[in-house]
């Protein structure tokens, strides 16, 4: 009886920590990233926030063509089936992996992985002082 107290004892005493889930220090070096068009993830994830909140056409509000001039609306609204394909394989889905390449001082290329199996890549370009996708598509 004496050994179980003992044992149960030590445990309450001893037991915050045996389990350490995390500490200060690990919170203050995760990155986070704003979903806005200041950077070309945050235009990113501002796009595919736009998506899972079912506003197609503002998410259509951030895409570009290759050289950074806008679409015509009706180039957009055509473009609204694309968009609507990749909200299907998108919407709700957690980001697993993000892989940048820089490809010049203004266009960023993003391989983002959703929840351990769909591929998708993003190419981003900076506009004056905002960031936009011009392509996006799978990738293996």
């Amino acid at each position: 009886m004496n050994r179980l107290l003992v044992i149960l004892s030590s445990f309450l005493i001893c037991g915050c920590e045996l389990v350490v889930v995390g500490t200060r220090a690990d919170f203050a070096t995760q990155n986070y990233v704003e979903f806005n068009q200041k950077s070309a993830l945050g235009a990113i994830y501002l796009f595919k926030a736009e998506l899972d909140s079912n506003n197609v056409p503002a998410a259509s509000q951030m895409i570009k063509q290759e050289d950074g001039m806008a679409y015509l609306a009706i180039e957009r609204y055509e473009k609204f089936y694309d968009i609507h394909r990749i909200k299907r394989m998108i919407s709700l889905a957690e980001i697993t992996d993000i892989k940048a390449d820089t490809l010049s001082s203004n266009q960023m290329r993003y391989n983002l992985e959703f929840n351990f199996r769909r591929k998708l890549f993003f190419n981003a370009l900076k506009v004056e002082n905002n960031w936009f996708i011009t392509d996006m598509g799978n990738y293996e």
